[in-house]
């Protein structure tokens, strides 16, 4: 009696921390999804481009800012001996890396042909982005997910209305975006430093963050931005005008889709960190989410020319490069997973080798079809580059434990 209830209660822990999540995220996605709808009847498809190409690059300097810390802090932050100082540090010296970066693009005039004074903000939002990247990590570590989907709702909806309200001006998408950033990350700061105060010490082994650790995390951070937010920016650069907001709204349901792997990953991680689980049996635990997410991929790449029709007629000629892009998310379950595991093994340097693979793929596999205008050319890309992550990421144990009949031979 007694194992059968140790066994299930890691059961109902994932599931507690992954459903909130994985709600909070669903519905942040799902405001997006309309968020990007609306821009797309109210903006021209240049705009809708430029606006994305610069938001793309702002998350992206706040991913690189933010390195593998992501992934420490959900591993390391509620286990810390001094969790106060450690987060701290940790967010002062992001931010500080996300500004530096931003001023140094912003005075090269990186973004010159959408809006001036680059110098200025751009610093300002990379720093706030870069943030606002870190507090999903922290949110999680804490067991905060009513918070995670306060926020991310709550920055859904702010943004949504201001889209609505700003949409006379030509930097309507990027104040609408930028706007509620300065809003919800100063609260949720609040929130999560009082909640660190009071965390009371836990008796569970300490994850001893080494240089080797972050910087291996990094390295794999930095190529995870050169696919998420360096796409857009490649096919902006490239090619541009209609056809870059035809692939950024393709690509931003990909990033929706995609971050639902990511955050089961970062569940399974922290998971197997607090109930000190093998990677195996973090994973199997993981098995029913998995099977949802993977049934949702499925439909979506079913309908995704009816979803792109949504957007509006230039949109809706776009929906086998949709089908390729939640292809490739599909397949990034995997690889999510097998990321997952290379962490709670503590087999960085496998991790980084991984990102970089699949990063090298994509970016440059992206950068010769938007050269061509070929959509196809930059789903197949995407693919090949999730074929690579899974590739080299994927070790047996996690593969047996992803399947009802490996492991151990039971089933979730």
């Amino acid at each position: 009696m007694t194992t059968s209830g140790q066994s299930q209660s890691p059961d109902r822990s994932l599931l507690r921390i992954f459903g909130p999540a994985a709600t909070s995220l669903l519905a942040a996605s799902g405001l997006g999804f309309v968020y990007w709808i609306i821009a797309a009847h109210l903006y021209s498809p240049g705009e809708v481009g430029r606006s994305g190409a610069t938001i793309a690059l702002v998350s992206g300097i706040g991913v690189v800012s933010s390195g593998g810390l992501y992934s420490v802090l959900i591993r390391a932050l509620a286990a810390h001996r001094n969790p106060r100082r450690f987060h701290l540090l940790t967010c002062v010296g992001v931010v500080g890396l996300a500004g530096t970066i931003g001023l140094i693009l912003g005075i090269l005039h990186v973004g010159r042909n959408f809006t001036s004074s680059e110098w200025l903000w751009l610093p300002v939002l990379s720093a706030v982005w870069a943030l606002y990247t870190l507090q999903d990590a922290i949110l999680i570590s804490l067991r905060k997910t009513t918070t995670l989907f306060v926020s991310n709702v709550g920055f859904g909806v702010e943004k949504l209305v201001l889209l609505v309200v700003l949409s006379g001006s030509s930097l309507g998408i990027l104040l609408s975006w930028a706007i509620p950033l300065m809003v919800v990350v100063p609260v949720i700061a609040i929130v999560a430093d009082r909640t660190i105060a009071g965390l009371v010490r836990r008796e569970i082994d300490t994850f001893v963050v080494t240089a080797p650790h972050v910087i291996a995390e990094y390295i794999s951070a930095v190529a995870a931005a050169a696919i998420n937010s360096a796409v857009p920016v490649i096919v902006s650069m490239m090619a541009g005008g209609s056809f870059a907001g035809v692939v950024y709204v393709c690509w931003m349901l990909y990033i929706a889709a995609d971050s639902l792997g990511t955050i089961l990953s970062s569940v399974v991680v922290s998971n197997a960190t607090e109930r000190r689980l093998s990677a195996s049996r973090s994973i199997e635990l993981s098995r029913s989410a998995n099977v949802v997410i993977s049934g949702l991929l499925v439909v979506g790449i079913i309908l995704a020319p009816v979803v792109l029709k949504i957007f509006g007629a230039t949109y809706a000629q776009a929906g086998n490069l949709l089908r390729l892009l939640l292809l490739a998310v599909l397949i990034r379950v995997a690889g999510n997973l097998a990321l997952a595991g290379l962490r709670i093994n503590r087999r960085f340097r496998r991790l980084a080798i991984a990102q970089v693979m699949a990063a090298l793929v994509t970016s440059t596999g992206v950068a010769i079809a938007a050269l061509h205008h070929s959509e196809t050319g930059i789903g197949c890309s995407v693919v090949f580059g999730a074929i690579a992550l899974v590739g080299v990421a994927m070790t047996k144990d996690v593969a047996l434990a992803m399947v009802p009949w490996g492991a151990n031979g039971t089933s979730v």
